[in-house]
């Protein structure tokens, strides 16, 4: 066992799209980081093995060569990268020394035994940590909302699942999951974007300043706009620089209606206006709506990796479906959205219609979908710092010690 009494531990959340840290008893993580990594490749230097990893905000900053990975996508070994970004996470922004502070991970809820084994190593043999403990974290989510069973929809960057929590532990032959996230959603605005003759101007390829500000008010302030010339701009880095203005236009203006949208009725919709860095304003029109609603409509055709998807509504019914008939009235009246989707405007109240209409059992239906967005976007690592911080836990840490005498494999063992 290993004793915690003198050292805070720390939730340390590694997500797909961001990765966010603090410590155990506050209420929102410190650090959040992005959950990528520039890599330098100057085809110019003779050692092309010798490649700089860069992480957190200088992966946003424009360097010659820099190559831009997402954490688990193919490319450099996603275990170094992890590796790197906790690292960034713990030294550089809660600038802590990792080896005297346990940390509480979360993990996918679909249970990876490769994965976990590799994370428990990562932590003990490079970061040097001094106990661990690993959640799933759905589980985290229902512990963040105060309750043991629930049924979790986590609609994230790049997937959404539906997931059964009983006392504290996933269920994880009732899970369903789709490849609907996200990340789709910003490559299609941007799609859409550039068929309408929306130029996107990355960060890097100007200079804003003020030219002049009439009768002393903010909102009439004139820019200039210098140009900037990048010769040796890897493709990967101005995406993603390009993705970065279109997620905040998404977050900004994408609407889930409350009923039903047929391509014929989104004509009448109202464009909504946007400024763009540049400041240049373009208008999001029916894309606004039409793309968002790929989370509630039968089918999905001609979107890769989504065959069969018959909407988060349909997910849930099913997920819930696959567990025992006496734990299913505690799930449909526990269904916590989570995740970056469940923000849209409209989500939770179309969530419970459609539910509604599906629920053959007729079985009260509630959605718990906080108002605070921190409490949806950081529902795992809230509820790994209230875990975490509880008296009872202490017992629960594996410590290096325990490491060593069993290997990796402990946590099999340790961590349902």
């Amino acid at each position: 066992m290993f004793a915690a009494e003198e050292n805070l531990g720390i939730v340390l959340d590694i997500g797909n799209h961001t990765t966010k840290a603090g410590y155990a008893g506050d209420a929102v993580p410190k650090a959040i980081v992005p959950s990528y990594v520039g890599i330098i490749e100057n085809p110019n230097q003779m050692d092309l093995e010798s490649k700089d990893i860069l992480t957190g905000d200088r992966i946003n900053k424009y360097q010659d060569y820099m190559k831009i990975e997402q954490l688990f996508a193919e490319g450099r070994d996603k275990y170094e990268k992890i590796e790197q970004i906790c690292k960034e996470a713990l030294e550089k922004s809660l600038k802590i020394t990792q080896q005297t502070h346990p940390i509480l991970l979360s993990e996918p809820s679909i249970h990876d035994k490769e994965f976990r084994s590799a994370l428990t190593e990562i932590m003990f043999e490079k970061l040097q940590l001094p106990a661990i403990f690993i959640v799933k974290n759905a589980a985290l989510s229902s512990f963040a909302s105060g309750r043991t069973t629930s049924l979790i929809l986590d609609s994230g960057a790049y997937s959404t699942s539906a997931v059964p929590i009983q006392d504290g532990y996933v269920l994880q032959k009732s899970i369903t999951q789709c490849n609907i996230g996200g990340e789709m959603f910003t490559d299609m605005l941007l799609s859409t974007l550039k068929s309408n003759g929306v130029y996107i101007r990355p960060h890097y390829t100007f200079n804003k300043d003020i030219k002049s500000i009439e009768d002393g008010e903010i909102g009439s302030t004139d820019f200039a706009i210098e140009e900037v010339l990048n010769i040796d701009v890897n493709p990967s880095f101005q995406e993603h620089s390009i993705k970065e203005v279109v997620r905040n236009i998404k977050e900004a203006t994408f609407k889930v209606s409350d009923i039903t949208f047929p391509e014929t009725s989104y004509t009448g919709i109202q464009p909504q206006n946007y400024d763009l860095p540049d400041g240049t304003q373009i208008q999001v029109g029916t894309e606004r709506y039409r793309i968002p609603e790929m989370l509630f409509v039968q089918g999905a055709e001609g979107v890769a990796g989504v065959a069969g998807f018959s909407g988060v509504h349909q997910m849930v019914c099913d997920a819930i479906n696959k567990c025992d008939a006496e734990i299913r009235r505690e799930l449909y009246g526990n269904l916590i959205v989570t995740g970056g989707n469940s923000l849209i405007g409209g989500f939770p109240d179309r969530l419970y219609k459609k539910i509604s209409e599906i629920n053959a059992q007729s079985m009260k239906i509630r959605i718990i979908a906080p108002q605070n967005p921190n409490d949806r976007k950081f529902s795992a690592w809230i509820g790994g710092s209230i875990l975490a911080s509880l008296g009872s836990f202490s017992q629960m840490w594996i410590s290096k010690q325990d490491y060593d005498e069993n290997g990796a494999n402990i946590v099999e063992r340790k961590c349902p």
